[in-house]
């Protein structure tokens, strides 16, 4: 299966928008269901294509066949103006997975818009806009509910690389979407967003002008809304 291409014109002007959006910022697979289905909506009152596939992480490469342990069906499929259409994920070879800690990979679409008949001979820019959210796999038996993993995160600064690392001991995946760093008299906000896998430590060069007491994070949770949480720095050198 390829990915259907861009197709440019002439015409530079038009704005830019997705008429078909994912219901939902993330897919949770919870391994005791065999399915879940994932809720697309076109919004426009024109008909759309859409084609639909899974990566693993790099989304400038379409994974082979019996790599990502997922079916995803319909692939391709079109959308009436103004409708919704369910595609469904079914577990292939999720046993082989992790069982200890999440696992994560990426759902995608494309949506190519219809060109009507009326500029069909005439030179305009049609997009197709791709949209990407995060499928993670979760196993039931897990060592922690995800508020206690909320809760987990250990963050560290070395004051003579300037270098905060935070660790996430728990199984589940940390999506934080900003977080503050804090002194008793400074503050800096980061403002990129990060991902930590499970029972990993990442890594993030600062440059501070203080050295940190605190760090306040906002975590995305399964519904896409942000949960503030705080944790004590340890400094060493």
């Amino acid at each position: 299966m390829k990915i259907l291409s861009i197709f440019i014109g002439l015409l530079l002007c038009q704005p830019i928008y997705a008429g078909v959006t994912i219901t939902g910022t993330r897919v949770i697979f919870p391994s005791n269901q065999g399915t879940v289905t994932v809720q697309l909506n076109n919004s426009e009152n024109q008909p759309a294509l859409i084609q639909a596939w899974l990566d693993d992480g790099d989304p400038t490469v379409m994974p082979e066949a019996g790599k990502i342990p997922f079916i995803l069906t319909p692939p391709v499929v079109e959308m009436s103006p103004n409708k919704g259409q369910m595609l469904r994920l079914i577990a292939n070879g999720t046993e082989n997975l992790p069982q200890d800690r999440e696992s994560m990979y990426w759902f995608n679409i494309l949506d190519i818009p219809a060109v009507s008949d009326d500029v069909k001979n005439q030179n305009i820019l049609n997009i197709s806009i791709r949209s990407r959210i995060k499928l993670f796999y979760r196993p039931q038996k897990l060592a922690m509910t995800q508020d206690r993993a909320f809760d987990s995160f250990k963050p560290e600064y070395n004051r003579h690389t300037q270098e905060l690392n935070i660790e996430n001991p728990s199984p589940y995946y940390l999506n934080i979407l900003d977080m503050n760093l804090n002194s008793d008299k400074d503050k800096l906000q980061y403002k990129e967003s990060i991902t930590i896998a499970p029972y990993s430590i990442e890594k993030i060069n600062m440059n501070l002008s203080f050295t940190p007491k605190t760090l306040s994070i906002n975590l995305i949770n399964d519904y896409g809304a942000t949960e503030a949480h705080q944790a004590q720095v340890e400094s060493v050198e």
